[in-house]
């Protein structure tokens, strides 16, 4: 419901994880300190993370799963019985998706406008929707009328 982009979750908590004390030094004073030791520190820091892209942005300058980019990427979204799809990429599911460049044009480098950007209202659909589904898309979401 926030007009604006807030993200706290992807950069904030993937530097708390990730960032060692010689990247937090070198960030703090502009400072490019790496050698063998700072690199073998990174690596021993972030060995047990699951760092893999999972496709949950679209429109960014990110390739997808068929390398598209930007504006190419799906724009139809299903979420049915807990599993979130799209119109492009089969029965392949989703863990959640990102509604931000839906709703705004900051992040789109392509030049192409948020489609609910500036709209007063683009959910159609009830709590009681869930349980068909909905779609999201950029006219907006809506309920699944077909099974």
């Amino acid at each position: 419901m926030h007009p604006e982009f807030v993200g706290i979750d992807e950069h904030g908590i993937t530097n708390a994880y990730t960032m060692t004390i010689v990247d937090k030094f070198n960030e703090k004073y502009g400072l490019h300190i790496k050698n063998k030791i700072t690199q073998l520190l990174s690596r021993w820091k972030k060995r047990k993370l699951y760092l893999k892209e999972q496709y949950t942005t679209p429109f960014t300058t990110i390739p997808w799963l068929d390398g598209s980019v930007n504006s190419a990427h799906p724009s139809t979204w299903y979420y049915k019985h807990g599993i979130i799809t799209n119109s492009r990429d089969g029965q392949r599911n989703f863990i959640y998706l990102h509604f931000m460049n839906f709703k705004n044009s900051r992040w789109r480098y392509d030049g192409t406008k948020a489609p609910w950007e500036n709209k007063s209202s683009v959910c159609f659909a009830e709590v009681s929707d869930m349980e068909q589904g909905i779609e999201i898309s950029e006219k907006g979401i809506y309920p699944i009328t077909n099974n």
